[in-house]
């Protein structure tokens, strides 16, 4: 036998002990430490944030039986119900259910939910599901998959289904080349990072970096936050389903197009790079636009969608929303009229 066979019976020997962490393995080959992930059966905490209302329940029962159904890991469920609106009924059920777990504080809020959900994962890998969304079959394993052929990366994110209205699907991912090339500027094309969409490594994706996760851009910011500090790897594997639009869903809701302003404040308040930084301001001058004209067109406060219109001529591509001055100054004098 050879000394490098005997070298590679010695090093897989080595993987093959278990990890008293259930993360993974190091081994020095030829000078290199090399890492090797367990893959046997990885074990993960799904956290599922939810206002867990009654009107809701179905949905949130289909979001907990795709994860529970995963299989080749080691899978839990940890349900985060925030606010005052709770249905006890529903929560009472869902902690009699084997792998779930349920935490319940009194803020109704969903950077808070995630702060709080991933300070109780005490597994080696975690993720996160809105709970009006669902796993795919074999997700978590897909997932997982891309560690092992990365398994220096932080976190894996997966490709994904945006189901509109409940019907009407659009990948995640068009181009997962130019993802891997550059994920921070393929952000201000769409966003790639999605509930259900990712798998974190606890080890290297801590609280802190939930601490200051902008409300209705949750995973926008996110996404931003793992590029500037984490590695980030992608696999092209559908692994979830987002939908937007759901009865009683905050994504459309005229509280989030308002909202969204400080939460592109908050995206620009991080050390990103000044190409990304402007194309991070065309967006909230855009955002500035959509406000102006939802005043205009509730009537609401003409007021304050001229305040919003000025402002998003001072953005770069506000020229843009120049002409739409003239239907701020028409209904101004309508209104002038009336009196």
């Amino acid at each position: 036998m050879t000394a490098a066979a005997v070298t590679d019976r010695i090093f897989y020997r080595h993987l093959a002990r278990p990890s008293p962490t259930g993360l993974r393995r190091s081994a020095v080959r030829n000078g290199r430490i090399e890492h090797i992930f367990d893959i046997m059966e990885p074990r993960v905490t799904v956290i599922i944030p939810t206002t867990a209302l009654s009107e809701r329940r179905d949905y949130l029962a289909r979001s907990v039986d795709s994860v529970l159904t995963q299989t080749s890991v080691d899978v839990s469920a940890l349900i985060v119900a925030n606010g005052g609106r709770c249905d006890d009924a529903v929560l009472a059920k869902l902690s009699r259910t084997k792998n779930v777990t349920v935490i319940r504080f009194t803020e109704e809020s969903l950077p808070a939910a995630l702060r709080s959900g991933r300070k109780y994962v005490e597994t080696p890998f975690f993720g996160e599901l809105d709970d009006d969304d669902v796993l795919l079959p074999r997700a978590l394993d897909n997932l997982s998959a891309g560690f092992r052929r990365d398994p220096e990366a932080h976190v894996i994110v997966g490709n994904g289904y945006i189901r509109r209205d409940g019907f009407r699907d659009i990948e995640s991912m068009t181009d997962i080349d130019l993802l891997r090339a550059n994920p921070l500027r393929a952000l201000l094309e769409r966003n790639w990072l999605h509930p259900g969409g990712a798998l974190f490594r606890s080890d290297a994706v801590s609280e802190r970096d939930f601490s200051h996760i902008a409300k209705y851009y949750e995973w926008t910011y996110l996404a931003v936050v793992l590029c500037l500090t984490h590695k980030v790897s992608f696999v092209s594997s559908p692994v979830f389903i987002h939908h937007i639009g759901m009865p009683l869903s905050l994504d459309v809701s005229r509280e989030a197009l308002f909202g969204r302003i400080e939460a592109l404040r908050t995206i620009l308040s991080l050390p990103i790079p000044s190409d990304i930084r402007r194309g991070f301001r065309r967006k909230l001058g855009a955002q500035f636009h959509g406000c102006s004209a939802a005043c205009l067109d509730e009537r609401r406060n003409l007021g304050a969608a001229f305040t919003h219109h000025l402002n998003s001529l001072i953005y770069p591509g506000g020229w843009r929303y120049l002409s739409y001055t003239r239907h701020l100054l028409y209904a101004a004098l309508t209104d002038l009229l009336r009196l």
